[in-house]
């Protein structure tokens, strides 16, 4: 599967794009969209990480920092990724932080933060995963390059302050800083 994914990644790259990648890109989410049917229902859910696009060379270059661009891809199926969230994302907080953080960002921030959040609430014992790499890089992202959307919607205001309370309580002192921030635009307003 990874290698799938990796494939699709690299012909999405090539410039000219090849005149038949349209076709492979539909094809390939034909595909992981029977995937998602057929795994979904399994019992033991094996390879939903992968599903869920935790791909290492899709994330992490060849030294192990996080991919600067964004994968297209994800940008025209935002819903299916949502759909794959809902119903069985919520043992896999960190992997899809990874990818709302890294390659799904265009994609996916700030509504993403929703589910997230959403996440948490389902299964708080995933909220460990908030205080590793892709926890961090999350806020930061959100509050670096979304936050005059966040501060728009009341929604989105308050799943980030719940997200940030979530990790100052785990320990985060970046979250604990941007907090502050958020709360201090709130008040004002």
């Amino acid at each position: 599967m990874d290698f799938i994914v990796l494939k699709i990644l690299d012909r999405g790259n090539l410039n000219p794009l090849p005149s038949n990648f349209s076709q492979q890109l539909e094809k390939f989410w034909e595909i992981w969209e029977h995937l998602f049917t057929i795994l979904k229902v399994s019992d033991e859910k094996p390879f939903i990480s992968t599903l869920l696009f935790n791909v290492h060379f899709l994330l992490y270059d060849y030294y192990g920092k996080p991919i600067e661009g964004q994968w297209k891809a994800l940008e025209d199926k935002k819903e299916f990724y949502y759909t794959m969230v809902k119903e069985v994302g919520e043992n896999h907080v960190d992997t899809i932080m990874n990818v709302f953080s890294i390659i799904g960002e265009k994609a996916f921030l700030p509504q993403g933060l929703t589910w997230i959040v959403d996440l948490l609430k389902k299964n708080p014992t995933e909220k460990i995963a908030l205080i590793n790499h892709s926890g961090e890089r999350l806020i930061k992202k959100l509050f670096y390059n979304h936050i005059s959307t966040v501060k728009g919607n009341k929604k989105l205001i308050d799943d980030f302050i719940c997200l940030l309370n979530e990790m100052v309580d785990l320990g985060s002192s970046s979250a604990y800083l941007f907090r502050e921030n958020v709360i201090t635009y709130k008040s004002r307003n």
